[in-house]
């Protein structure tokens, strides 16, 4: 999925958007279904100028690679944790 903005397009705020779709705050539906306790690869691609354009709450994740380095050669801050 790639995470991209459009500048100032909600009058003067900026408006981002996950694969060129906007969040629809009327039908405040969600974009993406995954069963309960299911495990999900994801691939995720920053195209906006901004640090920080998404975070996840309530959700356990393991970052396997950042711009293309594995885990095991060190992700900048990422953390490995050990598998139980």
């Amino acid at each position: 999925m790639t995470f991209g903005a459009h500048i100032g397009a909600r009058e003067g705020f900026d408006e981002f958007t996950i694969n060129g779709i906007a969040f629809s705050m009327d039908k405040m539906a969600p974009m993406f279904r995954f069963a309960h306790g299911s495990r999900n690869r994801l691939h995720m691609r920053n195209a906006t100028n901004d640090i920080h354009p998404i975070h996840l709450h309530r959700h356990s994740f393991e970052i396997t690679s950042i711009a293309d380095l594995r885990g095991d050669q060190g992700c900048g801050n990422a953390r490995q944790f050990p598998k139980k």
